[in-house]
C-alpha cells in the first residue's frame, strides 16, 4: 500500500504542473488574441500604407495633415506627380509618418483621403463615402480598391471628407449621393480616364481591367440593371427633362467615363432637381441615366457577354443557398437586406479566383450552416 502510494505522487505533482501550464498557455493565448485584434481603426492608414509600401506601391500624400486648405493641397498634389524617382518630400514623409492619427475609432474619418497612390497615370479609380458611421469592413474594401489601382497602372482617391478639394463646387445642402457628380467631373478635368466605384463594391483579386476592355469610348462603361427599372427611368425623364431613348436602367456604382466623350456633360446643372425621382428611393441613378440621353452619350453593359459584376441581391440569393460566387465583382447593395455586413466582411478572392473554390465554398457552407443552428 505504501509502495502504491508512493508511486502516485509523481502522477499528482506531473498533473499539477500540466495544469498550470494549460491555464498559462489559454492566459498567453488571450493576450495575443488581445494584440491581433486590437487593431485600432485609427492606425488603419498606417496599416494600410506599410502594406502598400511592401508591395511596390509608393503612397502619396495629396492633403496636408495639419488641416490646411485644399487650396495648398492641389499645389502639393502637382508637385509629388513630377517628382521624379519616386521619392518623397520631407514634408511629404513627416505627413505620412502621422498618418496614425487619423480617426477612425469615431467612425467619422478624417485624412483616410488624404494619401492615394499618385504616379503621374492618365487614369484613376475614385470612390466616395461621407457618412456620419461607416458600413462594415470599410477598410478592407478601400485596400482592395487601392490594390485594384495598383495592379491596373490607375491613380486611386477615396473622398470621405464634404470638404474635399473635388466638393468645394458642390449644391449645398444637397445628399452626399449626389458628390459623385462632383468628384467625377473634377477628376475628368485631370485624367483622361475616371473610373468611378461605389464604396460597397468589391474588387476580387481576378477583377478585370476595366480600362483595358475593348469598347465604343464614346460610351460609359457600366452595368445593367438587375431589376426592371422602367418606371423609374420614365420619371427621371420628366424631372430632368430629356427625352428617353431608352427605358432600361444602368447601375451608378461603377461608371467608366473618359475626358474626350463625357467632360462636356458635367459642365452645368440644376440644383433644384437633384432629389430622388417620384416613386423611387434612388438618387443618383436617375440622375446619370437621365443625364446620359440627355446628352445622347450611350453605354456599354459591362455584363453583356457574362457576368462580370453581381449586384447585392444576386450575391445574396447565391450566398444563402450555399450556391458558389463566380463574378470577380461584386457590388454589395441594400439588395443583400440582413446579409449586407457578411458580404461586405467576406473574403472573396480564395472563393472567386483562386485555385481553392470549393474549398472555400465548403468552408462557407459549413460557417453558415453552424449561424443558423
Amino acid at each position: 500500500m505504501a509502495s502504491t502510494s508512493h508511486r502516485t505522487v509523481p502522477v499528482r505533482r506531473i498533473s499539477s504542473t500540466i495544469l498550470i501550464l494549460t491555464i498559462c498557455l489559454v492566459v498567453l493565448s488571450l493576450l495575443i488574441l488581445e494584440v491581433h485584434y486590437n487593431f485600432d481603426s485609427a492606425n488603419f492608414e498606417s496599416h494600410l500604407s506599410a502594406k502598400l509600401a511592401q508591395e511596390g506601391a509608393p503612397v502619396r500624400i495629396t492633403f496636408p495633415l495639419d488641416g490646411g486648405s485644399p487650396s495648398d493641397a492641389g499645389g502639393q498634389d502637382k508637385d509629388a506627380k513630377s517628382d521624379e524617382g519616386g521619392s518623397r518630400t520631407d514634408t511629404q514623409k513627416e505627413a505620412s509618418d502621422d498618418l496614425s492619427q487619423c480617426d477612425w475609432a469615431a467612425n467619422t474619418s478624417t485624412c483616410i483621403h488624404k494619401s492615394s497612390i499618385l504616379e503621374g497615370s492618365d487614369k484613376i479609380v475614385v470612390s466616395l463615402a461621407v457618412r456620419t458611421k461607416h458600413l462594415a469592413c470599410i477598410e478592407s474594401r478601400i485596400l482592395e480598391m487601392r490594390e485594384y489601382a495598383r495592379r491596373v497602372g490607375a491613380d486611386f482617391v477615396f473622398v470621405d471628407d464634404a470638404d474635399h478639394e473635388s466638393l468645394k463646387d458642390a449644391c449645398p445642402g444637397i445628399s452626399p449621393r449626389y458628390y459623385k457628380i462632383w468628384i467625377i467631373r473634377h477628376y475628368l478635368g485631370l485624367y483622361k480616364e475616371v473610373l468611378y466605384l461605389d464604396e460597397t463594391q468589391r474588387m476580387t483579386s481576378c477583377a478585370p481591367d476595366l480600362f483595358a476592355m475593348s469598347f465604343n469610348r464614346t460610351n460609359v462603361l457600366v452595368a445593367e440593371e438587375n431589376v426592371d427599372r422602367s418606371d423609374t427611368v420614365r420619371e427621371a425623364c420628366k424631372q430632368y427633362k430629356v427625352n428617353c431613348s431608352s427605358y432600361v436602367m444602368f447601375n451608378s456604382g461603377l461608371m467608366l467615363y473618359n475626358s474626350e466623350s463625357h467632360a462636356r456633360m458635367f459642365e452645368t446643372w440644376n440644383c433644384s432637381l437633384l432629389h430622388p425621382v417620384k416613386g423611387s428611393p434612388l438618387e443618383d441613378q436617375p440622375f446619370f441615366n437621365a443625364l446620359l440621353m440627355g446628352y445622347d452619350v450611350g453605354w456599354t453593359n459591362l455584363n453583356a457577354d457574362g457576368k462580370v459584376i453581381l449586384q447585392g441581391s444576386e450575391v445574396k440569393s447565391l450566398y444563402v443557398k450555399d450556391k458558389p460566387v463566380k463574378s470577380p465583382i461584386l457590388h454589395i447593395t441594400k439588395g443583400a437586406d440582413e446579409v449586407r455586413d457578411e458580404l461586405l466582411c467576406q473574403n472573396w478572392n480564395e472563393e472567386v479566383c483562386g485555385g481553392g473554390k470549393k474549398r472555400a465554398q465548403k468552408k462557407r457552407k459549413k460557417r453558415r450552416k453552424k449561424g443558423r443552428e
